[in-house]
């Protein structure tokens, strides 16, 4: 059986690193006596498939999770159980049934929605923005353990505008193409992450796969039908 679960990352648990939550789920999954499936070999694991994970200090408001089960179990069964054994800044929300075939989370998403509220720090000048938004391409430093690199990121940005005082992005997430918020927060606030995170509170509020060229909700996928 294949389960499919929406949780969040919220509150300290932001700063949970990625390895360290799959660590936290697995612990969880089996204090809840979870009927989790093991993959063979010598060292077999847990058969929990995560989707892409969130940056270091920002929250996930819907994070996706597969689960293989080796018997039967209700949905609403496995989020009790889940819930009951989770620290505090985790938790499930919802969850179904996929088909025994159905593509797994990592080829299926593709983008993913931010919002950044600002806490200490001003909100994002608009004339940022509109900068961004205007050029046919966004050059935006990306740093890394091999150093720092120049990318064009403008086919990555499919939205970015202000609510209020909230930057709001519609950004790719996905195995050809993807870009953090943290590093467009960056080039857009001439802050490092350390700042950035002091100064915004920075949520992943929802992932979606695409569909034509379509944003669509994980859980809106039309050909994985669930209760």
């Amino acid at each position: 059986m294949l389960i499919r679960a929406a949780y969040q990352k919220t509150g300290r648990m932001r700063f949970l690193a990625h390895l360290d939550l799959a660590r936290t789920m697995h612990r969880a999954i089996a204090r809840a006596d979870i009927p989790i499936a093991y993959s063979e070999g010598f060292n077999p694991q847990p058969r929990v498939g995560f989707g892409p994970p969130v940056a270091l200090g920002v929250e996930g408001l819907e994070e996706w999770v597969d689960l293989t089960l080796t018997r039967v179990m209700a949905p609403e069964d496995l989020l009790q159980g889940m819930n009951a054994a989770l620290t505090e800044g985790l938790a499930f929300s919802r969850a179904f049934e996929l088909p025994k075939r159905a593509a797994s989370l990592g080829s299926r998403i593709r983008w993913a929605r931010y919002r950044a509220e600002p806490l200490s720090a001003p909100p994002i000048p608009p004339e940022k923005i509109a900068s961004a938004l205007a050029g046919a391409t966004l050059e935006i430093n990306k740093r890394s353990k091999k150093g720092d690199t120049v990318v064009d990121v403008r086919d990555r940005v499919r939205e970015l505008a202000l609510d209020g005082r909230a930057l709001q992005a519609l950004l790719a997430c996905g195995p050809e193409k993807s870009l953090g918020i943290l590093d467009l927060m960056c080039h857009l606030t001439d802050l490092e992450n350390a700042a950035v995170l002091a100064g915004y509170r920075v949520v992943r509020q929802k992932l979606y796969a695409d569909a034509g060229g379509v944003p669509i909700p994980i859980d809106e996928l039309p050909d994985e039908s669930h209760a």
